[in-house]
Formats: structure tokens, C-alpha cells, sequence
């Protein structure tokens, strides 16, 4: 019984190549088993979910001494996304096209504003440290991670390139998908009020880190969204500084919100900003 499927995709993007196949994009959709006995005693990081019987399981079931069920989808990439051919130059794909496609795929389930963080290197031994990262809702709940293999776990299969893979946990992902969001509709009573705002933030800050600390903002109120729209880097700016320009939308059900109303939540805003990621307005 598999704890995990990645080694299966693994193998399975091996023989591909063995035979002489390159840009294999493949998934698999199955069931981990988990003995409760071999978890850890604390049961974070990649353990978050597994100490969890699967809601597939009647009640009655889960009170024996049974093996840990949960569902979950995987998926590998070949870094040759695209095999070079006379009309086209190779493709190369990695992290950031398998997070894009993992972004999309969850905003179908109702699910945004994931928030990816640096895995803890002893928890996923199979990854690059450099190159991974634990796939977070907004509200802190752990679906899964993403990141391309250690190069001694390619190594060990005989692979040149290293490919990138996901695995995420089915079942937050669909509890997640039911939990009532708060977001600005197509058909409004009363119209949105939308500011843009350009930051001058440290140049290691991530677009991750700007989304965590929206969702911390305590005194938030009627900001329904906030989406990136530029980022900028040039010999313009300090030193070890870039700009990250957002458009910011305020909304209220029951009323037409005041530029004083907005203003002032905007204000407050900033200023959280500037202590949480030493961000400043240009």
C-alpha cells in the first residue's frame, strides 16, 4: 500500500524516456494508506492531513484498526515540456508552469489566493529545498506541496533532467471549496471603488508574502481584492529595492462606500504594510 504516488509517476516518466519519449505530463488520482503507529508524534508539515481518516470511511469503520485513507492527485513534468522538432524550438518547463497550472486548477474549486511557502527540507527529503514549496489556503490549510526532485532522488532513477511534481490532498480541497468566500460579484447593487498603489519593498519580498499579509490585515473591512499588475526592477530604484504595483478593490453590500470610507481603511492599510514587509508607498 503507497504512502505516497509520486515514485510510481516516477517510474512511470522513466520508462517513457527509456523509450524514447520526452515531455511526458502525466497524473494519477488514487488513494495513500498511512499506519498510525509509523506517524510521527507530531503531525505537521507533510503529516498535516494524514493522522486524518478519509471521509469516505463510514464512522463505524474509522474506530478500527485500520490503515489511515486519503485521496489524492499527482502529477509529474519532464523539464523538456516540448520535444524540439522542425517547426519549433524545445520547450522547458518547470516550477513556476506547474504552480500556474495549480493555480488555475484550484480557482476552479472556488479555492484563491494560495499562499506557497519554502518546504522544511527534513520534511520532504525527496525535493530541492531551493526549489519547493507547501501549497497553503489563504486561511492556512495545507492541500499538498509542489517542487522539482532532489537531485539525488533523480540521481537514484537514472534521470538526467530533473522533472518537478505536485501532490495534493483531495478532501481540504473540496471542504475548502465550500467555505463561503467573500468576493466582489459581476452583478453589484452598489458600484466598487478601486485604487492603485505602487510599493517599494525589499527585492527578495514574494508576491506570496504580500498575499499572506493582505489576509492578516486586521483592521480589513471592505477590501474585497487585490491583484498585481506590474513589478518593477531598474537602475531607477535603491539598491536591493523593487516596485510591486497592486490595484486594490473596496466594497460594501449595503452601500456606496465614500472616498473618506476608503481612504481611510487604505491608510491603515499601508501602514500595515510598512511594518509587516517594510513596504513604502513611491
Amino acid at each position: 500500500m503507497r504512502t505516497t504516488m509520486i515514485v510510481g509517476l516516477i517510474q512511470a516518466l522513466q520508462q517513457n524516456r527509456r523509450n524514447g519519449l520526452k515531455g511526458s505530463r502525466l497524473f494519477e488520482l488514487a488513494r495513500t494508506f498511512h499506519e498510525p503507529k509509523a506517524l510521527p508524534k507530531t503531525l505537521d508539515g507533510v503529516w498535516a492531513n494524514v493522522g486524518l481518516q478519509g471521509d469516505h470511511i463510514p464512522e463505524k469503520a474509522r474506530k478500527d484498526d485500520r490503515p489511515i485513507e486519503r485521496t489524492k492527485v499527482a502529477a509529474i513534468i519532464d523539464p523538456v515540456f516540448q520535444a524540439k522538432a522542425w517547426d519549433r524550438a524545445e520547450e522547458v518547463a518547470g516550477f513556476f508552469q506547474l504552480k500556474d497550472f495549480i493555480v488555475e486548477w484550484l480557482s476552479s474549486f472556488n479555492i484563491h489566493g494560495l499562499v506557497f511557502e519554502a518546504v522544511n527540507g527534513p520534511d520532504y527529503p525527496w525535493l530541492h529545498p531551493g526549489a519547493s514549496a507547501t501549497i497553503k489556503t489563504s486561511r492556512g490549510t495545507l492541500l499538498g506541496y509542489i517542487g522539482e526532485l532532489h537531485p539525488r532522488t533523480a540521481k537514484a532513477f537514472d534521470l538526467d533532467g530533473i522533472p518537478t511534481v505536485f501532490e495534493i490532498d483531495l478532501e481540504p480541497v473540496l471542504t475548502e471549496s465550500q467555505v463561503k468566500k467573500s468576493y466582489v460579484s459581476g452583478n453589484l447593487r452598489f458600484p466598487p471603488s478601486t485604487r492603485d498603489v505602487a510599493l517599494l519593498v525589499p527585492s527578495s519580498t514574494s508576491y506570496d508574502a504580500f498575499m499572506k499579509s493582505f489576509v492578516n490585515f486586521s483592521r480589513r473591512k471592505y477590501l474585497k481584492d487585490q491583484r498585481l499588475f506590474d513589478i518593477y526592477q531598474g537602475s531607477s530604484l535603491p539598491e536591493g529595492k523593487k516596485s510591486m504595483a497592486f490595484s486594490l478593490t473596496f466594497w460594501d453590500d449595503q452601500k456606496t462606500l465614500t472616498d473618506q470610507e476608503v481612504d481611510k481603511e487604505l491608510t491603515a492599510l499601508l501602514s500595515w504594510l510598512k511594518d509587516d514587509l517594510a513596504a513604502e508607498q513611491r
